[in-house]
């Protein structure tokens, strides 16, 4: 196969290694998604994979149905940001069916195992990094034994081996476990939200090495693990360093994958391994790789890691949820930048052809009523908890009017029904903006004009081009909504 297109697959640090390692994803290609979970997911702005702690810790096993199944089981959606843009697994999806390729589902220790067929271990989640104690030293050695030989038996098949990973909050135990081995990596870690929170992540590190108390000059590979890391880390790195003997081994993702290229160096000499001549290398997207509030290109220049990235353009896409990619949202995960090159080789290296791809799997998975919104709608689903869709209904507020008129001009009937559900709502309500601005400060404004509320109806239905039935529709149910959470005094602080 000639090389790919540079302006679609940039190699980031070591740019000969990874030129050649990447060439072999034309080859026959094997692709896992390792699952697990750490309790640093349940600390608010850490990651973006989920709109609560517990949905963050339901991500791992709904992404492994949505990639397997095309549907999620364990949740009724598919999770999401909150700000409302969906899971990367719709881009891993898409083009692994562009590429013929059946993932493989292993569980490490997710909290909830997924409803697919699935490699599973039978292991525990990891404890947050602040406690000094992750996981059980013993647990951690029997995770990497585990992969190294689940590795062995995998070398049988003469492929290339993609491992992905869904850890949400692993950026965080990434970032713990590389500053015990070493490296300076603060400020170096991408993140799923836009712009990185490094000082929330090292005071969880900081927090960790207190609680530890480990002489770093003295601490092994496992002891790190032990102490700060999360059920992926020492089962991927085992699995690694043994396909690595014999075969081409692409870490697919971000700065996870990094802190996984470490341990493998870290652990190479002892178990036969000449890292700069095995054929590994790490594979993430244009959004991590050139993150402007990270440096995973010195980081990986520190670690002599071959990194590449995949460079899509999502405003192409004929989705919202997916053009918000290129904001920041959400960034890798489930594998999506080698998936992506994986995508691109499968099309012939055709963007168009591929981008057409990802947007019908978003469709199919997502739909075109659900796409990612305004502030105002993607905080109302925070709000909702999570609903699978947005009620068009408004029964508990007594009083509301049955409908809003065709042109949502204005809504009828009086407001004393809704001042009776909340303090905050006072006088009458004229307008759809002066409610949602009672309900939560969170909602500044909602144009009175129709044409204002078609758009947001838009940014609910997301690349609708429905007629303005369809608009004054997704207009009555985020208008209900918003009083609906007024009269049960919704949780709008998390908004």
């Amino acid at each position: 196969m000639k090389n790919l297109d540079q302006n679609f697959f940039r190699a980031v640090s070591e740019p000969e290694r990874i030129n050649r390692i990447a060439s072999r994803l034309s080859d026959p290609c094997a692709f896992y998604l390792c699952l697990a979970g750490t309790e640093v997911s349940d600390i608010e702005g850490i990651s973006a994979a989920g709109l609560t702690p517990e949905l963050r810790r339901l991500t791992p096993s709904v992404d492994a149905e949505a990639l397997v199944l095309g549907h999620p089981v364990s949740s009724g959606k598919l999770p999401v940001s909150p700000i409302g843009v969906v899971s990367p697994v719709v881009i891993t999806r898409a083009c692994l069916r562009l590429a013929g390729i059946t993932p493989q589902i292993v569980d490490c220790g997710s909290f909830v195992s997924p409803s697919v067929d699935a490699i599973n271990f039978g292991m525990r989640p990891a404890r947050s990094i602040s406690t000094g104690s992750a996981m059980p030293l013993n647990a951690v050695i029997e995770l990497f034994t585990k992969g190294f030989d689940y590795g062995i038996k995998e070398s049988a098949k003469q492929k290339t081996f993609v491992i992905s990973e869904c850890v949400p909050g692993g950026t965080t135990t990434a970032l713990a476990v590389l500053t015990a081995l070493g490296y300076d990596a603060r400020f170096s870690l991408s993140s799923s939200i836009p712009t990185c929170d490094h000082d929330s992540r090292w005071r969880e590190v900081v927090a960790g090495q207190h609680a530890a108390n480990l002489d770093m000059s003295q601490v092994n590979p496992f002891e790190i693990l032990a102490a700060f890391g999360d059920p992926m880390q020492p089962f991927v790195t085992g699995m690694t360093l043994a396909l690595s003997q014999r075969h081409p081994v692409i870490l697919a993702g971000g700065s996870q994958m990094l802190a996984v290229y470490a341990l493998c160096a870290a652990l190479a000499e002892e178990y036969g391994v000449d890292m700069h001549s095995a054929e590994v290398g790490v594979v993430t997207t244009k959004w991590v790789a050139f993150d402007a509030s990270a440096s995973i290109s010195s980081l990986a220049s520190q670690l002599k890691a071959p990194l590449a990235a995949s460079c899509p353009d999502f405003l192409e896409s004929r989705h919202e949820g997916l053009r918000a990619y290129e904001d920041g949202n959400v960034k890798e995960g489930v594998g999506a930048g080698a998936a992506l090159a994986l995508g691109f080789i499968a099309t012939r290296q055709d963007s168009r052809e591929l981008m057409s791809e990802i947007d019908k799997c978003y469709t199919e998975l997502v739909g075109t009523s659900r796409e990612v919104s305004s502030a105002t709608s993607g905080k109302s689903d925070a709000i909702s908890g999570e609903s699978d869709s947005i009620s068009g209904e408004s029964d508990s507020i007594s009083g509301e009017s049955d409908s809003i008129s065709g042109e949502s001009d204005s809504i009828s009937g009086e407001s004393d029904s809704i001042s009776g559900e909340s303090d905050a709502i006072s006088g009458e309500s004229d307008s759809i903006s002066r409610e949602s601005d009672a309900i939560s400060g969170e909602f500044n404004s909602i144009s009175r004009e129709s044409d204002a509320i078609s758009r947001e109806s838009g940014a609910i239905g997301g690349e609708s081009d429905a007629d303005s039935h369809e608009s004054n529709t997704i207009s009555r149910e985020s208008v209900a909504v918003h009083l609906e959470l007024n009269a049960s005094c919704s949780r709008a602080d998390k908004s």
